[in-house]
């Protein structure tokens, strides 16, 4: 009896670090990943949902306090996965022209990505990361220019109708995205709601579309989708993704760039 109650409690940690990290739990996911029954699953979000933790959704669950902990703060994501996101911002450097023209999200690996511009000769470079625009305005022949609006606590972005209007004039070379989440049914997630409308915008603004994403992003669900993996043109991760996630992309006419890990 003592044993399962270790299980269960197990069990239920498990779902609320996914609950904080990813905004939304789905049950079919819980089943394969926990290896236990659907009726199982059900048991534990209704003790979490009674314990003011989550609250249940078709065929799932989100934090019952949904602003608290979904976006993880800048200072903890540039310090994970650090090494694989300086290879995939390599390969992304590699595909951009020298008087190309191009849109940076905010995050920690499109920030790796701009520490490598000034290797380029002349760019025009918009961006809503703060700390972006700080990196690149030491540098004269980048043109570096910053998207107005709102800005968010401790992820140093700006979000906002500002820029999605602003956005609605512009057209560029190359823009280049981060995700929290790529599900296995072929859509992006994002788990801070407010980003999700601008980074919409950006994707209308593009001529081709690059999603830089580690592999741990894969096969996980988010709070609110952004798009469809078919809206993205290139996809830049490494070989730690799994082969049903490289099947899914390449069945969406997805072009993978996988860079190599340690």
């Amino acid at each position: 009896m003592q044993e399962n109650s270790q299980k269960t409690e197990k069990r239920l940690q498990i779902i609320r670090d996914l609950l904080r990290d990813e905004g939304y739990v789905d049950i079919a996911q819980l089943v394969e990943s926990l290896n236990v029954s659907d009726a199982t699953i059900r048991r534990d979000l209704q003790y979490l949902e009674k314990n003011g933790e989550c609250s249940r959704k078709r065929g799932g669950a989100i934090p019952l306090f949904r602003n608290s902990r979904l976006e993880i703060p800048y200072d903890e994501k540039i310090n994970t996965n650090k090494e694989v996101k300086k290879a995939i911002a390599k390969e992304a450097f590699d595909l951009i022209q020298d008087n190309d023209s191009i849109l940076l999200d905010s995050g920690s690996i499109t920030f790796a990505l701009a520490q490598l511009l000034p290797y380029k000769e002349k760019l025009m470079v918009v961006t809503n990361d703060l700390l972006i625009a700080a990196y690149l305005a030491k540098f004269p022949h980048i043109l570096t220019y910053m998207l107005g609006g709102n800005v968010t606590n401790q992820v140093y972005s700006v979000v906002g109708d500002l820029s999605e209007e602003f956005l609605k004039t512009c057209h560029f070379d190359r823009i280049f995205l981060g995700a929290d989440a790529v599900h296995s049914n072929g859509q992006i997630f994002n788990t801070n709601m407010q980003e999700v409308p601008l980074k919409q915008a950006m994707i209308r603004a593009g001529r081709q579309i690059i999603l830089l994403a580690d592999s741990s992003k894969f096969k996980r669900v988010g709070f609110m989708k952004v798009c469809n993996v078919s809206d993205i043109d290139i996809v830049i991760t490494d070989t730690n993704i799994k082969q049903s996630s490289i099947a899914m992309l390449e069945e969406n006419n997805v072009n993978i760039i996988k860079i190599k890990t340690e």
